[in-house]
């Protein structure tokens, strides 16, 4: 069976059907009254990117499949290679190095392939998205895995259209920089994570 908690506190816990396919690495996001998962399928499923979602509310317990992930996904379909975020609308996913980019519509249970989010000023090699207020926020760590120079913060604007602005929102003190990688420099930064509250306080 699958147990989610519909509270971002998990004091209680729906049960339900599991899901159709095996999966052992997905991405999870919940859009609205939709629970989605998608990728990290098993080897022996046939669809490596199968996608299937769960309507909260309904309460009848079935799972839909819907549009599989895209191709250009091949290589990282899964959690590890990908970070999500979640508008009230829709689903952001994005490859975590190259930055290639696409959206899935819970309503029309369809993807839409996006303009890959790197900004033209500096180089990434990862990245890690967050929708904040209805803004779609973007950190990257800059340089590569054995010489990160900074950790970067954007918002990106105009986030469905053909064009992508990067408008820069912070950047992280090379003193935390340093805490961040540890004792031993030696080691790699391979990646970043970004946590994002969506909604507005009222005084």
């Amino acid at each position: 069976r699958f147990s989610f908690s519909p509270d971002a506190y998990p004091l209680t816990c729906q049960h339900v059907a599991p899901p159709r396919v095996w999966r052992i690495d997905p991405i999870v996001a919940v859009v609205g009254r939709s629970l989605i998962i998608a990728g990290g399928v098993c080897d022996f499923e046939e669809d490596r990117f199968a996608v299937e979602l769960f309507d909260i509310e309904s309460g009848d317990g079935a799972w839909e499949r819907c549009e599989s992930m895209p191709d250009f996904l091949y290589e990282s379909a899964s959690s590890t290679w990908l970070s999500v975020a979640v508008s009230s609308e829709k689903m952001y996913v994005t490859e975590k190095r190259s930055g290639v980019t696409c959206s899935f519509n819970p309503v029309t249970r369809s993807w839409t392939k996006l303009l890959d989010l790197c900004p033209g000023e500096c180089s990434l090699y990862s990245r890690s998205i967050g929708f904040s207020v209805n803004r779609l926020i973007m950190a990257g760590i800059i340089g590569d895995e054995y010489n990160p120079t900074g950790i970067e913060l954007w918002e990106v604007i105009d986030s469905d259209e053909s064009h992508l602005k990067f408008e820069s929102i912070g950047s992280m003190p090379e003193t935390y920089l340093e805490k961040l990688r540890g004792i031993n420099s030696d080691w790699p930064l391979t990646s970043i994570v970004l946590r994002s509250e969506e909604h507005t306080s009222e005084l």
